[in-house]
């Protein structure tokens, strides 16, 4: 398997974790990451698409 379908993998469900309102600490435990930059990226993706949804 590619890096990229690997990434793929995991940003899918990164991603619907971050629109239903997961924790950056629920992301970290779920993925094994000890970074929270990561969760924070897609957090922050999340938040935007929240705020554009609701215009």
């Amino acid at each position: 398997m590619s890096e990229y379908q690997s990434h793929g993998l995991r940003k899918a469900p990164a991603t619907i974790l971050a629109e239903v309102g997961a924790t950056e600490h629920q992301w970290m435990a779920i993925f094994g990451w000890s970074d929270s930059k990561i969760a924070q990226r897609y957090n922050k993706a999340a938040q935007s698409k929240r705020i554009i949804d609701a215009s």
